[in-house]
C-alpha cells in the first residue's frame, strides 16, 4: 500500500498524484470521478516536493525519499507531452516534502528548500544542459 504519496491540484477539478515508494502517477478528475493513468515517473520516491507551473504545464518533482533516506533527484512531468524529464540533481538531499517554487519575478528560477538540508537551492531552467543548482542559504 502506498504511503506518503505526493498530491498537487493542477486546476479546480484535477489532482495530480505520484510517489508513495512507487513509480505510479495519475490524475484524479473530480468531474468525471475517475482516475486517469499517466506515464510512470523515473524513480520510486515518497515525500517529494512538488510545484505546478500553470503557464508551462509542468509539474516539478524535487527530492523526496527512497527507502526512508533523503535524495537529491530532480524531474519534471510535462502534462502536454505526458512525458518525464530529468534535470540536474540538487547539491543537498531534500527529503520530507521539501518546498518547491519559482521565483516570482524570474520564472526561470526554480527553488527548493528543506529542513533536511537547512538550505535553499536555486536552479536556472534556462541552463538545462549543465549543472547549476546554487545553494543560496546554508546555516550549520
Amino acid at each position: 500500500k502506498a504511503k506518503h504519496v505526493t498530491a498537487i491540484m493542477i486546476n479546480d477539478t484535477t489532482l495530480f498524484t505520484c510517489g508513495g515508494n512507487s513509480k505510479e502517477c495519475a490524475i484524479y478528475d473530480f468531474v468525471l470521478r475517475d482516475w486517469l493513468p499517466l506515464r510512470q515517473c523515473k524513480y520510486a520516491r515518497s515525500k517529494i516536493g512538488t510545484f505546478f507551473d500553470k503557464y508551462e504545464k509542468k509539474i516539478y518533482c524535487i527530492g523526496g525519499e527512497e527507502s526512508g533516506f533523503a535524495v537529491n533527484k530532480c524531474t519534471y512531468f510535462d502534462l502536454e507531452m505526458n512525458e518525464w524529464f530529468r534535470i540536474p540533481n540538487t547539491y543537498g538531499k531534500h527529503g520530507g516534502h521539501p518546498t518547491v517554487w519559482k521565483h516570482p519575478n524570474h520564472r526561470h528560477l526554480l527553488q527548493v528548500a528543506s529542513y533536511a538540508t537547512n538550505s535553499i537551492e536555486t536552479y536556472d531552467l534556462r541552463m538545462a544542459e549543465t549543472v547549476q543548482w546554487t545553494r543560496i542559504f546554508d546555516v550549520g
